[in-house]
């Protein structure tokens, strides 16, 4: 791992070429080193011209149909498999990403090697001062997230 880790940001989608463009554009504007970011998009069989959308609006995204659907968490795998990355970011295509978010992340997980899965303070789109999610628990034997914070004003 170099000074700027690859990150392989895994982006499952299905009929959502809209909210996917959105997000990839904001995926560009990181303040994160471009040739550090490895952008995966895997199309989950859509029915919408996602792919093929996604394809010729940005050459520089690695772009994966599925033939049959996987749904999210196969979709994801297969993200994965293709990945290169010394850090997987996954995130879903009706996000969008801060600026920093790439950064911040990657700075905390260098900093903190104990620590084996982080993500980012995620707002509302529609009302950006309120948070939606601000961490989470695992909950044992099954690894289902626990959201710490959910519907809170940010202050």
């Amino acid at each position: 791992m170099g000074q700027n880790p690859l990150v392989s940001i895994i982006i499952p989608t299905y009929n959502r070429k809209q909210e996917l463009t959105r997000l990839i554009e904001s995926i560009k504007q990181s303040d994160y080193p471009k040739e550090s970011i490895e952008t995966i998009v895997v199309d989950d069989a859509s029915t919408d011209g996602t792919f093929d959308a996604i394809k010729k609006g940005f050459p520089d995204v690695k772009v994966i149909r599925n033939i049959k659907r996987r749904l999210t968490s196969g979709a994801r795998n297969v993200g994965i498999e293709c990945s290169k990355g010394d850090y997987l970011f996954f995130v879903d295509h009706d996000n969008i990403i801060d600026r920093k978010a790439i950064s911040n992340l990657v700075n905390f997980m260098i900093r903190n090697k104990n620590v084996g899965l982080a993500g980012p303070i995620m707002h509302y789109y529609s009302v950006p001062e309120e948070i939606w999610c601000a961490g989470g628990k695992l909950r044992r034997p099954l690894c289902i997230t626990t959201h710490i914070s959910q519907h809170k004003t940010a202050e």
